[in-house]
């Protein structure tokens, strides 16, 4: 093997790695950005195939295998000035009718050598090069050879004016690295024409002006890969925190709407004169409660209410006057005194504590509801018979303590009637246990008013 070619083999070694590596990126990576990975694979092997073919005509020892090896080689040129001119085009999204011009040229420019034409090498007319102690045989070129030059200067020429604009223009610093191998790339393309013609006799140094080729446009692709993946990362980060914002909105708009989901349930739920539970939402919460002192045996009791003489209200002093009496007796419900745990042990038990400055008489666990009308029904937690009859006595006192500054001589009374269950009784039956109470009630109004009347529960 001539000495020559041992530069030669290790420089198409190093393409065709890049050539293989970046073909694999490409179709891993490369291909969901852009097509100049490819470009790229295609453009190392031409060099590849060019270092090929020059090592065989530096071997070749006559003129029809020196011909071949020509031709291989600018077959190689062809391949890459088509790749060269796609990768630039396809880095700065350029594509206009000069472009397609090119390419098809540069597509005619790698099949040419193909065709046995005379006008490119003539067996009759050789150069027999001795170059630094080795010799190889080269078909001289002829007019056609020229014209290939030609329109391959032209082509990269055009390439470099692009970049160079988008470099200057455009701040694309990414492209510097390219053009200046581009550069490099021509001075060997001079120097190997002058080899070529005889002029000088020196190695060819084209294979070196590829391989500077290879190398600015291998720091190009992994500046802008580099930025391209900077670029995704923030549109991705971003994106993150839009998402985030987003959710954060739903989950926001979400609360909220469970917010007015109560709300509006409450709103259904609530008479709209008292605020307290109306009617259904009275029923409901029974049904539970008693479920619920079933399962964990707890007594409870259920107290039904009207105010006496409640009629008079309305046609002696209209109906207005009778609203404003059922929200007052409505307060009393809410706050009047009933001081004791949980577990019900009652505090204070005969002591009567001013309506103003007594604590709660219903837990916030009680369940306290207009009925209807004048009527008001109670749910008493954990509440035995002996715990009921102090409530039922502040409640009559409490409402009785109610003053009204239009008829301050006016005296409200309620009458009560009260079931209590124990935790030993069993009942399963909310509207018997409502029953038994409002006949207790009743049974009040027909002996006399202003008093109450308390159960025990007698299942049935």
């Amino acid at each position: 093997m001539s000495g020559l070619s041992i530069p030669v083999l290790v420089m198409a070694g190093i393409t065709a790695y890049v050539s293989i590596y970046h073909l694999i990126f490409h179709f891993i990576k490369g291909r969901q950005k852009e097509n100049s990975y490819l470009y790229f694979a295609m453009l190392a092997f031409g060099v590849t195939l060019y270092d090929i073919f020059s090592i065989v005509l530096y071997n070749s020892g006559d003129v029809i295998t020196s011909i071949f090896a020509q031709r291989g080689q600018y077959f190689s040129i062809g391949v890459i000035s088509l790749m060269t001119a796609l990768w630039i085009f396809d880095i700065l999204k350029h594509r206009s009718r000069l472009s397609d011009i090119l390419i098809v040229s540069y597509i005619v420019l790698a099949a040419l050598p193909l065709a046995p034409l005379p006008w490119m090498f003539s067996p009759a007319m050789y150069i027999d090069h001795h170059i630094l102690g080795y010799s190889f045989i080269e078909a001289t070129p002829q007019a056609l050879i020229f014209v290939f030059y030609a329109v391959y200067i032209i082509g990269i020429g055009t390439g470099v004016v692009l970049m160079t604009r988008a470099l200057f223009v455009d701040k694309k610093l990414t492209l510097l690295p390219t053009i200046l191998s581009i550069v490099v790339f021509f001075i060997t393309c001079a120097f190997d024409i002058g080899t070529g013609l005889g002029r000088t006799n020196l190695p060819y140094v084209l294979e070196y002006g590829f391989l500077a080729l290879i190398f600015g446009m291998t720091h190009t692709h992994f500046v802008r890969y580099r930025e391209l993946e900077k670029t995704q990362d923030a549109i991705q980060n971003k994106l993150e925190r839009q998402v985030q914002e987003r959710t954060s909105e739903i989950r926001l708009f979400v609360e909220k709407l469970k917010d007015q989901n109560k709300l509006l349930q409450e709103m259904v739920e609530r008479d709209g004169m008292t605020g307290l539970y109306n009617h259904a939402a009275f029923q409901s919460r029974l049904k539970a409660m008693l479920n619920a002192s079933r399962r964990h045996r707890f007594p409870i009791a259920v107290l039904v209410m009207d105010i006496d003489d409640f009629k008079n209200y309305n046609d002696t002093y209209g109906h207005a006057f009778g609203d404003t009496v059922i929200k007052a007796v409505a307060e009393v419900l809410k706050i009047a005194s009933r001081d004791y745990d949980i577990k019900a042990h009652l505090k204070n038990a005969d002591t009567v504590i001013p309506l103003d400055l007594a604590p709660p008489a219903v837990r916030n666990y009680d369940i306290v509801a207009r009925y209807g009308g004048d009527e008001f029904a109670v749910i008493l937690l954990f509440c035995g018979d002996k715990e009921t009859h102090i409530v039922c006595d502040r409640l009559i006192r409490h409402v009785e303590e109610i003053r009204f500054d239009q008829h301050p001589e006016l005296r409200v009374h309620l009458s009560l009637g009260a079931v209590t269950l124990d935790e030993a009784t069993p009942c399963g039956d909310n509207n018997l246990l409502f029953k038994q109470a409002d006949e207790a009630l009743y049974e009040v109004k027909r002996k006399s008013s202003h008093d109450y009347l308390i159960v025990p529960f007698t299942p049935h």
